[in-house]
This record gives structure tokens, C-alpha cells and sequence, in this order.
């Protein structure tokens, strides 16, 4: 009788135990769930070892399973063709989707070693590829810069400029209406904040500095439809083209028509250029 007492016990103990305190079992070849990164736990998905690891660092208030209408997916079917070929990894950053709300500061900085906390608890430090989307690119730059040789290679959606923001300001605050900037601004609350967000940009100016992209293979895929005017769809466009910079490496893909959701709106265009990265980085090319 004590012994089934004693087991009883130790299983309430078990379900009693919050989902941060779930053990990643690191040797695991997949692995889906919530990983604890000290303090707090994000939710992750693994689909396989296999290198190179691609990463998916979704945009603004995306989490990994979010719609931009019922039935349509940002971005996992993306991430389900890539899983065909190679190991992928998408997550929720702190307070999206199935994570915990950050319970520390919304620096670009905090964000970036909070991905490099659950990528290591999984055992991955290099071999990464990343694939980001919008402000999605932030962290992906600053990740290379703070973890030289982690990345392998980089696919850049449509990537914020950490020169955009003032520019919105300057170019569309003064002819939206109130309420609509309102919303606007509201957007990056669950992330830190507008003002944090200009911190990321900031943050991004500091990375650059290292060069860390210089000998890592890019590529930046943009659309030209953001519904914001043909002044804005000017600067994006030089943003866009300007990332050729950053690396001897890259190629640029305009796509005509498109709007900010490139992987939505031509998502075969993505899946080749991300498939062609992945051989690239293989030697396979």
C-alpha cells in the first residue's frame, strides 16, 4: 500500500509541475513544446537535426501558427516544404502564440539571447540559416553579430530598415487618421512597445558595425506593393536593394506586385530561393 501511496504522490507531483519546467531532452532529433530560458519558457518546434538548421524569425506579432485570414498561414507551410529537405525550427518569441509574456527587458538584445538560449538547450550553436521576415530581420542580423559562425547562411523577407521607422512618421503620420496610427502603434505592444522598437533599430545600427554578414551567403526577396503610397514603395525598395551591402554574397529578388507577406503572396519564389540556400550552404550548388 505505501509503495502506490509513494507512486500516486510522485504522479500528482508530475502533473502538478508547470509546462516551463518541461525537460528538452537535447539528443532528441525533433521536439515540440515549451523551453524554459531562464525564468520563463517560449514555445518551440523542431522538426529535425539535419543541417543546416533553418530558423524561422517570424515579423511583428506573428507567432508560428498565425493567419493573415482564416485559413491562410503565414508561415508553416513554408516551414512544412523546408522540413522536407532539412531540419527547421520556429518558435513564439515571449509573449506571442503559446509562450510566456517577457518578463524581461524588450531590448533586440534580450530577444536575440533568448533564441540562442532555446537553440542551445537543443543543442544547436551553428549550422543556422536563418530565414526572417520583417522586423523578423532585426534579430537574425544581431544574432550573427553576437554569435560569430552560428550562421551559415541568411533569406531576408522583406525585412525591416532600422531606417523605416522615422520615415513612417515623417511620410505617413501626418496623413492617417488619428485612430488608425493609433492602432498602428498598438501593434507593438505585446513586443516592448513602439519606443523599444526603435530601439531594436538602433540596436541593428550597433550590429552592423561588425560586418558579421560579410562572408555569409544572402538573400533578400522583397515585394512592391505595401499599400502605403509611391513614395514609401521608393524607400523600401532602396532599403531592400541596400542589403546587398552586407554581404559579398547576396541576390536580390524584387517581386512585382507582391505585398509585405512574400511567402504568402509567391510562396513557391520562397521555398526555392530558401531550398537553394540550403544547397548553397551544403556545397551542393
Amino acid at each position: 500500500m505505501t509503495s502506490i501511496k509513494r507512486l500516486l504522490a510522485i504522479a500528482v507531483a508530475l502533473c502538478l509541475m508547470p509546462l516551463s519546467a518541461a525537460v528538452v531532452s537535447a539528443s532528441a532529433d525533433s521536439f515540440s513544446g515549451r523551453v524554459d530560458v531562464g525564468g520563463y519558457s517560449i514555445y518551440c518546434e523542431l522538426s529535425a537535426k539535419d543541417r543546416p538548421i533553418v530558423v524561422f524569425e517570424t515579423g511583428l506579432t506573428d507567432a508560428h501558427d498565425s493567419e493573415l485570414a482564416p485559413g491562410v498561414k503565414a508561415n508553416e507551410p513554408i516551414r512544412d516544404e523546408i522540413a522536407k529537405v532539412t531540419g527547421t525550427f520556429m518558435y513564439d518569441r515571449a509573449g506571442l502564440g503559446e509562450s510566456d509574456p517577457r518578463t524581461i527587458a524588450p531590448t533586440l538584445d534580450a530577444r536575440v539571447t533568448e533564441l540562442h538560449d532555446a537553440l542551445e538547450r537543443l543543442e544547436i550553436s551553428n549550422g543556422i540559416v536563418f530565414v526572417a521576415h520583417s522586423v523578423g530581420g532585426y534579430t537574425a542580423r544581431l544574432y550573427a553579430a553576437k554569435y560569430p559562425g552560428a550562421v551559415s547562411g541568411m533569406v531576408m523577407l522583406d525585412c525591416s530598415s532600422e531606417q523605416q521607422l522615422p520615415i513612417i512618421e515623417e511620410l505617413i503620420k501626418p496623413i492617417m487618421p488619428a485612430e488608425v496610427w493609433d492602432g498602428y502603434l498598438q501593434q507593438f505592444d505585446c513586443e516592448g512597445g513602439y519606443d523599444a522598437a526603435k530601439g531594436w533599430a538602433a540596436e541593428v545600427v550597433a550590429a552592423s558595425a561588425k560586418d558579421a554578414l560579410r562572408h555569409v551567403p544572402l538573400t533578400v526577396i522583397y515585394g512592391t506593393n505595401h499599400g502605403m503610397g509611391d513614395e514609401i514603395e521608393a524607400k523600401w525598395a532602396e532599403w531592400q536593394e541596400g542589403y546587398a551591402g552586407l554581404s559579398d554574397d547576396c541576390k536580390v529578388i524584387r517581386l512585382e506586385g507582391a505585398g509585405h507577406y512574400v511567402q504568402v503572396d509567391q510562396p513557391q519564389v520562397v521555398i526555392d530561393e530558401i531550398r537553394a540556400m540550403i544547397n548553397k550552404v551544403r556545397g551542393d550548388d
